[in-house]
């Protein structure tokens, strides 16, 4: 079920990400700043959407010491030594906790646009890695969920980037219907 509402949020939301046009100047001043080694310092991401006729909400937090690298032209995450991510949330009233735990690492490739304030546009078709995510229901692959929209941890849908030399902030904000969804991922710059 959670697969179903991946793949809707993600087939929603590449539309916004289509619409953003930026000029060379800018797309370059991007990569000066978002280029580097970060270190994930808080995640949280609501959404609330019906599935299957049944309403669904969930809060997806933790993560919190996941690496992420980024070039001019990828994104690796290092897992090891991540906290678990923890979602909680009601499906059709129920409430419903989940525990996963990420290791190993995971590349795709990305596109960044924007100067200071931009975008992080991830690759998600282009997943490789050997990262595994262990939930109650077992220990799986990484990257074939990413490519197919099964993950909702790794950052899989366009988003806002606003960074300094320290911080950079990656965010999205969306609501068409009964269907929201609202993520604020930030890391520090780490050497």
């Amino acid at each position: 079920m959670l697969s179903k509402m991946a793949s809707f949020s993600i087939a929603g939301l590449m539309i916004v990400g289509g619409t953003v046009a930026l000029t060379a100047p800018a797309e370059a001043a991007a990569k000066k700043c978002a280029v580097g080694n970060w270190a994930l310092t808080s995640s949280v991401s609501t959404s609330s959407t019906t599935v299957e006729g049944n309403k669904a909400n969930l809060k997806l937090t933790g993560g919190v010491g996941t690496k992420l690298k980024i070039t001019a032209s990828s994104a690796t995450y290092d897992f090891s030594k991540s906290k678990p991510v923890n979602m909680t949330g009601t499906m059709a009233g129920a409430p419903m906790t989940m525990k996963a735990t990420y290791r190993k690492t995971l590349k795709y490739g990305v596109k960044l646009t924007g100067a200071a304030k931009g975008m992080f546009i991830p690759k998600v078709n282009t997943a490789t890695g050997p990262a595994t995510v262990k939930t109650v229901g077992g220990t799986e692959r990484l990257a074939p969920m990413v490519r197919r929209g099964e993950d909702l941890f790794v950052i899989s849908l366009p988003m806002t980037s606003t960074c300094t030399k320290k911080t950079l902030i990656l965010s999205l904000k969306f609501k068409s219907g009964d269907t929201a969804l609202n993520s604020k991922v930030g890391f520090r710059r780490i050497k």
